[in-house]
């Protein structure tokens, strides 16, 4: 400390330190599990009758430890900053800062208020928010946390004000002494000058709370013993959550929950959603089958165990409506304003919607006797497709393929025939899956959808004579092609076993899909008409061409797929470019 001249006050610097050295103070931490002193902080320092405002030396960064500084009269000064030269009377801290706050020495308590109504803070509390009390005979003082809290999230925007209500009217917020518990040696709130039974918590930019992200309400510690309330305001309809069981809140700790619409809003009259797109069958057959053990003769097949179970077409997302009304509904890929995915009719007990991409999240709205939006995230690995008056269509995305990554949705298909497909099956083919080059590997002259990009190749099924498959290269090369030139691609056979398996295979193998998922994805077929992996079958993939690959130069089916393109006329610059287009890294699928 430092004498001012003819004034009896000191400069003095006391060091804080929250209690365990690490834990909560003014702002959470990255990890939202510790709070740290920051930049400009200030706290009330209370000495005998003086009640004085200290500021923190830390000028740049958070920290679990701080200096602050302020002037005191202290009658007995030794110089420097030596624990001897002090009065045995005790300092006593409070932060935050208030003009308003008080100690009161008879009783040992600090007296200080709570506010009952809140700005919050993205990922954390508002500064000056999160009281906190120390006391002290040195110039080292320990801080304990004295308030409680609530985290939570919500999952969709609109939401202006979240309101925290007890029950019972016991106190959330106020103006309140606090001491320490002679017993624990940690703050207690003793008793309530003024309370408040609610604290209304808003939004730090004025606007709305945002989905994925944390905010906290701060409460006083204690137990309300017929429960909480929380309720959601901004909503177009009333929203709120009750439990009717007693809460406790702990100091120095948050309760944490989620505001989820299913779970706030008691008319909402969603009753689940089915998110599982892979039907009962398929689902069961990926899981369950391994054939990295036969990657010879091709001998082993598993899948006429699950056909029973399952079909070519996806399962549905499915909304269950709690009852029949009013009400019209949009689906919106990326958020709402993106692409329409469906709009209809949703007045039934139940909504289906089909063909959506396993992991997008997309966002709804529904309109009519109950209006509201919210998002939901379709589940599942095989994208297989509902188009009607077309069989055995799937995307090619979802497979894992080298170095952890997979191919993406939305690119590549596969399929059968077009030739019935209906006016609903072609919308589903132009604007669902923005189908832009369709080609027929039977070399047939019908451009069904009215593409200006139809490509047709004659790919014989049974030319024992060419096993070379230059047929199917220069399919590669078309297709690399077609989609360097950002144009989503059809290509199918008569039933989209054979030739279109043949074609899949060499696709996928070349994007590194190990030899036994290429295998599993030829038999998915089966779902429609029975393609096996049985190497006594006639089907083109393993007689013909498949047999001549494996003979070519490399370790795995990728290198000799590999070796086997570029022979004949596939570069690998093409090769570059497929893996650029259809390639997901996976520090982006994982995110």
């Amino acid at each position: 400390m430092d004498e001012t001249a003819d004034s009896g006050y000191q400069t003095v610097t006391f060091t804080a330190v929250h209690e365990g050295g690490s834990e909560t103070r003014t702002v959470l931490d990255e990890d939202f599990t510790h709070v740290l002193w920051t930049p400009g902080d200030k706290i009330n320092l209370f000495y005998q009758d003086q009640n004085a405002c200290f500021v923190s030396t830390n000028e740049y960064e958070k920290t679990a430890i701080a200096q602050f500084f302020g002037d005191l009269k202290i009658s007995v000064v030794t110089g420097g900053n030596e624990d001897s030269g002090m009065e045995t009377s005790c300092f006593w801290g409070l932060y935050p800062y208030s003009e308003e706050a008080a100690y009161h020495a008879e009783k040992g308590f600090i007296e200080t208020t709570l506010p009952y109504e809140q700005v919050a803070a993205e990922n954390s509390f508002a500064d000056d928010l999160f009281i906190t009390i120390g006391r002290s005979t040195s110039w080292s003082m320990p801080f304990y946390n004295v308030c409680s809290g609530l985290r939570f999230t919500v999952d969709q925007e609109g939401i202006q004000t979240v309101i925290l209500r007890s029950n019972d009217g016991s106190p959330l917020a106020g103006r309140f002494l606090v001491g320490f518990d002679p017993e624990t040696g940690r703050p207690a709130v003793q008793e309530f000058e003024q309370s408040f039974d609610e604290i209304s918590l808003v939004p730090p930019d004025g606007d709305c709370f945002h989905p994925g992200v944390y905010y906290y309400i701060v409460t006083l510690p204690g137990t309300h013993h017929a429960g909480i309330t929380l309720e959601l305001e901004g909503l177009s309809y009333p929203a709120s959550v009750t439990t009717n069981s007693p809460v406790t809140f702990l100091r120095s700790n948050f309760l944490s929950t989620e505001l989820t619409v299913e779970r706030y809003c008691q008319d909402f009259p969603l009753e689940s959603i089915d998110l599982d797109i892979e039907n009962e069958g398929v689902k069961r057959y990926l899981a369950e089958v391994d054939y990295s053990g036969d990657l010879v003769s091709y001998n082993e097949s598993y899948i006429d165990k699950y056909l029973s179970m399952g079909t070519d077409k996806p399962s549905p997302v499915t909304f269950h409506w709690k009852s029949s009304g009013n009400r019209q509904m949009v689906v919106y890929e990326a958020g709402m304003g993106g692409k329409i995915v469906f709009e209809g009719d949703a007045s039934g007990e139940s909504t289906e919607i089909y063909n959506l991409i396993p992991g997008m999240e997309y966002t709804y709205s529904v309109s009519g006797d109950f209006e509201w939006t919210s998002s939901f995230t379709p589940q599942g690995t095989l994208r297989m497709m509902d188009v009607d008056g077309v069989r055995n269509v799937r995307d090619l995305g979802g497979w894992k393929a080298e170095g952890g990554s997979t191919i993406a949705y939305g690119h590549l298909y596969r399929g059968a025939e077009l030739n019935n497909i209906s006016e609903y099956g072609r919308e589903v083919a132009l604007n669902t899956m923005s189908v832009a080059a369709d080609i027929d590997l039977r070399g047939g002259n019908d451009n069904v959808l009215g593409l200006q990009n139809y490509s047709s190749y004659r790919v014989t099924l049974f030319n024992i004579s060419d096993t070379s498959g230059k047929l199917y290269a220069d399919s590669i090369k078309q297709i690399i092609r077609l989609l360097c030139n950002g144009q989503v691609v059809y290509f199918h056979c008569m039933v989209g076993a054979d030739r279109t398996g043949t074609l899949a295979f060499l696709l996928e193998a070349l994007l590194g899909v190990s030899e036994g998922d290429l295998s599993k994805d030829f038999e998915l077929t089966s779902f429609y008409e029975r393609r096996t992996r049985n190497g006594n079958s006639t089907f083109s993939l393993r007689p013909q061409l498949i047999p001549t690959i494996k003979g070519y130069t490399g370790d795995t089916i990728q290198e000799k797929v590999t070796t086997w393109a570029i022979e004949n006329s596939v570069t690998q610059e093409e090769i570059n470019a497929l893996k650029n287009v259809l390639l997901v890294p996976p520090t982006i699928v994982d995110q």
